[in-house]
């Protein structure tokens, strides 16, 4: 997590210059400028004002063959803490295998200096007294593709009080070849949402006496019909639960993305109507990660998926 903060804070700004893309070389909009964390590792980035479904424009990232590119169209809005804001856009892709993963919006809270702003609500806890939690990053979600192609992706949040900025990033990462273009890109003021209760459930076991991954998984099934029997929304289960107490390597027990724990996993969510947060070790190649996946009530995966090398 240190690592991410410091790419944000180093975060290189360029103008707006299409390289290599023909007419849809315009400038953007106002307020627009793209970014990346290094410039060796910069996309393509060029604004099309005739483009998209209804030819109000595109924002377009292009990413070349070599593996690990990173970039995004930024833009800074004012905003007046404590008030709820909407975030609405539309994207199409094209070569990106799994657009959860390379295709994110990220929306950062911050004050009149740039800085990042205090949760309004401070979590109580006795191993982090003194300590002031930070509003995180808000990334908003997909919420259907149309016939043309393009997906939807919004989400309505409550600014921070203290926040007077919403830094919105539309990005493309780690797709090699691939291509995505953003469409009707809106951040307003909106109605708040009518509250709502959420409950969430904590697994607090170890799984003990497996011979394989999928012997621990199972003993995680009468926990998750508790929970669901409480009427929990969101569960989260232990740390990399495919590996504890087994006597194997984490290389030998690594799952292909996504392999049989999401799927045994997306299965139980979709039979309890449960959002399961579950934390597993997986393998992309001659790479491991230890990643956590969250599934809906429909079995898939969603969200960003968070992992970090092994």
């Amino acid at each position: 997590m240190k690592r991410q903060t410091l790419v944000l804070a180093f975060a290189v700004l360029f103008p707006v210059v299409a390289v290599g893309l023909g007419a849809e070389s315009a400038p953007a909009p106002d307020g627009w400028t793209t970014a990346a964390p290094r410039d060796e590792i910069r996309p393509q980035f060029a604004f099309d004002p005739q483009g998209g479904p209804r030819g109000t424009g595109c924002f377009i990232i292009r990413a070349d063959r070599r593996e690990g590119l990173d970039g995004c169209w930024k833009k800074t809005f004012a905003i007046q803490g404590g008030r709820c804001y909407r975030f609405e856009s539309f994207y199409q892709a094209k070569e990106v295998p799994v657009p959860r993963r390379s295709i994110v919006v990220k929306i950062n809270w911050r004050n009149s200096q740039g800085r990042s702003v205090p949760l309004d609500e401070q979590p109580g806890t006795s191993y982090l007294r003194g300590a002031t939690a930070m509003a995180e990053t808000e990334f908003p979600t997909p919420k259907g593709t149309n016939a043309a192609g393009w997906t939807e992706l919004c989400d309505t949040y409550r600014a921070p009080s203290k926040a007077t900025q919403a830094v919105v990033e539309l990005h493309l990462q780690w797709a090699a070849g691939g291509e995505v273009r953003w469409t009707d890109v809106s951040f307003a003021e909106a109605v708040p949402p009518a509250p709502r209760k959420v409950r969430l459930a904590a697994v607090h076991f170890r799984p003990k006496g497996g011979k394989t991954p999928m012997d621990n998984c199972r003993m995680y099934e009468p926990l998750l019909a508790e929970a669901a029997r409480q009427k929990a929304d969101l569960a989260v289960l232990g740390e990399v639960v495919t590996s504890v107490g087994l006597s194997q390597k984490v290389q030998e027990i690594a799952e292909p993305i996504p392999g049989p724990t999401t799927e045994y996993f997306g299965q139980l969510a979709k039979k309890h109507n449960l959002h399961i947060v579950v934390s597993l070790d997986e393998r992309d190649g001659h790479l491991i990660y230890n990643a956590a996946v969250l599934l809906d009530p429909d079995g898939r995966p969603t969200g960003e998926r968070q992992r970090y090398w092994v």
